[in-house]
């Protein structure tokens, strides 16, 4: 979703989703989105407000919940400690409570 305004300015928020994946990512390339918005109110990429919540591909941290949140010159992300598994159901949320405070969870107890 892309929209003319920033969408998220300012903690507290949470963004949260059921999710259920197929396979799971083996090689760099297969990241999965989950949630991503942002805004085009910067005249350069590097101006623009977006969030992104995703299965992370990297090596080392394959298959692990992660959120990212861009305020202008300003990025920030946090990773979870575990991992999903392919063909079951999780929930995945992101909190924010302050800008100096993030979490991502899975299945409401992994940090």
């Amino acid at each position: 979703m892309e929209v003319g305004t920033p969408v998220v300015t300012a903690a507290p928020f949470t963004m949260c989703a059921w999710i259920k994946a197929d396979q799971l990512a083996t090689t760099k390339g297969n990241e999965m989105q989950i949630v991503d918005i942002g805004d085009n109110s910067g005249v350069v990429a590097t101006e623009a407000n977006w969030f992104t919540m995703r299965i992370d591909d990297e090596p080392g941290n394959e298959n692990h919940p992660q959120a990212t949140l861009r305020q202008y010159s300003s990025i920030a992300g946090v990773s979870s400690t575990a991992a999903i598994s392919a063909n079951t159901w999780h929930f995945i949320c992101y909190v924010e409570e302050a800008v100096d405070s993030r979490a991502i969870y899975l299945d409401a107890g992994w940090k």
